[in-house]
């Protein structure tokens, strides 16, 4: 089955756009202006550098930039995921942040979000399916929670963000996990125990501050992204039809 992840990858990124100008612009400010404006370059120096290469490094900077994000992002679920197979040991956590003090502000991000919530772990690292639409994921966090503002247990899917924001693919990403995870629980023994799903949740974990920022969806919030996904996901499947149609045709 196709993956919820690589069906959104077909999304275009539009807030990638001015982080990427962003980048490229700082890499030439730190390689050229800043050292010309601090007196660490002179304008004849500057004429026999090899600027094409200074470009060159400018253009790969969101690139770079990009990837050390994604390792960090990976890094943190992989700290939370262990957290939880340890039934909650802080010392886990204690242990990442002392040997890795750039992942401290995520996890006291997170641990805020743990003590906000009341979060009780059913499972982390779920991996769930739709037979009915054909694609798979891997949901971060399956859980039992208190939204501040109402005295009920939930019960929810959890997904943990380390991105400067929460985009639409974020909460299409999540509605996929819902549902998949719904259908598969109407399609085993669990229907007749309490296991409805009250919606899910989007937790940023901001990697400077340390602040949690969680978004709450119910269900019914969910209802048209999950159809937005199905439709990106038919693209998919028609795209990837077509691809092989022209690449028969081209060997004929």
């Amino acid at each position: 089955m196709i993956s919820s992840t690589t069906v959104l990858k077909r999304l275009e990124k539009e807030a990638l756009h001015p982080w990427i100008a962003k980048q490229t612009a700082e890499q030439i400010r730190d390689f050229i202006l800043q050292p010309i404006i601090d007196g660490l370059i002179t304008p004849l120096q500057l004429s026999e550098m090899n600027l094409d290469d200074v470009m060159r490094q400018a253009k790969e900077a969101s690139t770079k930039a990009k990837r050390q994000a994604g390792d960090m992002g990976s890094l943190i679920h992989k700290v939370i995921e262990e957290y939880y197979e340890a039934k909650s040991d802080i010392a886990i956590l204690d242990n990442y942040t002392k040997t890795i003090p750039e992942l401290t502000a995520p996890i006291l991000a997170f641990l805020e979000w743990e003590k906000r919530y009341q979060v009780v772990s059913i499972k982390s690292e779920d991996m769930v399916y739709s037979e009915v639409h054909g694609y798979a994921g891997t949901l971060d966090l399956h859980c039992r929670l208190f939204l501040p503002d109402d005295l009920l247990e939930k019960q929810v899917v959890v997904d943990f963000k380390s991105s400067s924001g929460v985009y639409d693919e974020h909460i299409m990403q999540i509605a996929s996990y819902v549902f998949a995870k719904e259908e598969m629980i109407r399609n085993s023994d669990l229907q007749d125990q309490d296991f409805e799903l009250s919606g899910a949740m989007i937790v940023r974990l901001d990697k400077e501050t340390g602040i949690c920022e969680p978004h709450y969806y119910t269900r019914e919030e969910l209802f048209f992204p999950f159809q937005a996904f199905i439709k990106v996901k038919e693209f998919c499947e028609l795209d990837r039809t077509w691809k092989l149609i022209r690449k028969e045709a081209k060997k004929k």
